[in-house]
C-alpha cells in the first residue's frame, strides 16, 4: 500500500517522499509495479520497478534522490527501477495510484488539495490500512506516529482516503 506521502517538501521538493508498505508477510516481487501521481489531470509515471523484492511487512520511502530511500529492512537483492520526476503538485488535489504490471490497481491514496501543507506529510490512519489521514508535523519515536497539527488537534477526522 502507498502508506505515507510528503507532498510539498521544507526546504524544497527534495524532502518530499512516497511511503510504500508490503502488508504480507512474504516478499512482494516488485517487477513491473508502478507508482503514478498526478500532473494536472493526468497521471505519470514516477517510478517503475524492473526487478527486486520488498521484504514481508517491509517499507521503503522513496525520495527524488535514490541514495536517500530508505528500506526497512533493507532489501536483500538488487533493486532496478526507472525514476521520473519526482516533485508533485502543491496546490491541486493529489492522487496517487500503484498498479501492477498488468495495469491493475493495487491500492489509491488521494485527497484534497487543502490537505497538502509545506513541510507536514499525510499517512493512513491507522497506519497501513486506515481510511483516513493523518497529518505528521514532527518525528517521532514511536514505531506508530499519530499525525498532529501544530496546535496539538488530531486531523484524523479531516480527510479521507479512497482505495
Amino acid at each position: 500500500v502507498i502508506n505515507e506521502v510528503l507532498i510539498d517538501g521544507d526546504p524544497d521538493a527534495t524532502e518530499e517522499f512516497v511511503e510504500l508498505v508490503n502488508t504480507s508477510d512474504e516478499p512482494l516481487n516488485l517487477a513491473g509495479v508502478e507508482l503514478l501521481s498526478n500532473r494536472g489531470a493526468k497521471l505519470v509515471p514516477r517510478v517503475t520497478f524492473r526487478k527486486g523484492c520488498l521484504p514481508g511487512h517491509g517499507a521503503i520511502a522513496m525520495y527524488a534522490d535514490p541514495a536517500r530511500w530508505v528500506w526497512t529492512p533493507e532489501a536483500t537483492q538488487p533493486v532496478e527501477y526507472d525514476l521520473e520526476r519526482f516533485g508533485f503538485p502543491n496546490h491541486v488535489d493529489f492522487h496517487f495510484s500503484l498498479r501492477s504490471v498488468a495495469g491493475t490497481v493495487i491500492d489509491l491514496f488521494r485527497g484534497p488539495a487543502s490537505g497538502i501543507r509545506e513541510g507536514e506529510s499525510l499517512n493512513r490512519s491507522p497506519d497501513v490500512k486506515g481510511g483516513f489521514l493523518s497529518r505528521h508535523t514532527r518525528l517521532s519515536s514511536a514505531r506508530r506516529s499519530p499525525g498532529y497539527s501544530v496546535n496539538g488537534r488530531s486531523y484524523r477526522q479531516e480527510l479521507r482516503t479512497e482505495k
